[in-house]
């Protein structure tokens, strides 16, 4: 998975989990010891935050962080990164398949923001592979014409 989308997707997580608790970004700065803006640039995931203040993050929230490396997926399967609370087991992103599902409207918004910061970045993919394709074959159009000249 992309850095990128992980860091967008913990960040999101974060938001929804200070928000659902009703606590203002000044108010986990204060806990945490970094500024408020510091806050928000974690929620926008434009930051990368190590293990360390993720669990840091999750003693504030009150939440556990569950982190699961599972080396079993076939390469067109993705975990689904998720916080606890939200009690989801045998989850497969791609073929889909899960077997014990207990999860609310605001996970199920997050799940949807998730499915479409990876919609964008796989479009993303997609333009880069059809401009790469045009350049490659003006390359070889151009080596045929050098070849035959």
């Amino acid at each position: 998975m992309d850095s990128e989308i992980l860091k967008k997707q913990v960040g999101l997580k974060i938001k929804e989990l200070r928000q659902k608790k009703g606590l203002s970004r000044k108010q986990i700065a204060g806990k945490l010891d970094i500024s408020e803006n510091g806050v928000g640039h974690i929620e926008r995931g434009e930051v990368d935050i190590s293990l360390a203040r993720l669990f840091e993050i999750g003693q504030v929230l009150n939440v556990k962080i569950n982190i699961e490396i599972d080396e079993s997926l076939d390469s067109n399967e993705k975990n689904i990164f998720n916080f606890n609370k939200a009690k989801i087991t045998n989850t497969k992103y791609l073929n889909v398949e899960i077997t014990s599902l207990e999860i609310n409207e605001i996970n199920l918004k997050h799940e949807l923001e998730k499915a479409l910061i990876l919609l964008q970045e796989r479009e993303k993919e997609v333009d880069y592979l059809k401009r790469e394709v045009t350049y490659l074959s003006e390359e070889n159009s151009r080596l045929k014409h050098n070849i035959y000249d």
